[in-house]
């Protein structure tokens, strides 16, 4: 089900984009938790046109190839510390 509510909001992510000719600002809260290796890496792939705020419980390592120019931030003790990808 997480898929269908993805592949909605990247529609709609190209439907903002054609209407204001400048690419939104995408959120995502922890979607990636509940699709595979193949899914998660696909969401990522179609979110590098617009600038996206990505969070999660975990940090997989094995996805970081798929996402370039990224900035990682975890946040500990209500500090935000940049992590290097």
């Amino acid at each position: 089900m997480r898929s269908v509510v993805v592949a909605l909001k990247l529609a709609e992510i190209q439907i903002l984009e054609d209407k204001y000719k400048q690419p939104p600002l995408l959120l995502l809260d922890d979607v990636l938790s509940e699709l595979d290796l193949e899914h998660q890496q696909a969401v990522l792939k179609l979110t590098t046109t617009c600038q996206t705020f990505l969070t999660s419980t975990k940090r997989e390592t094995n996805l970081i190839d798929t996402v370039n120019k990224s900035l990682f931030y975890r946040v500990q003790t209500g500090q935000f510390i940049q992590e290097r990808p």
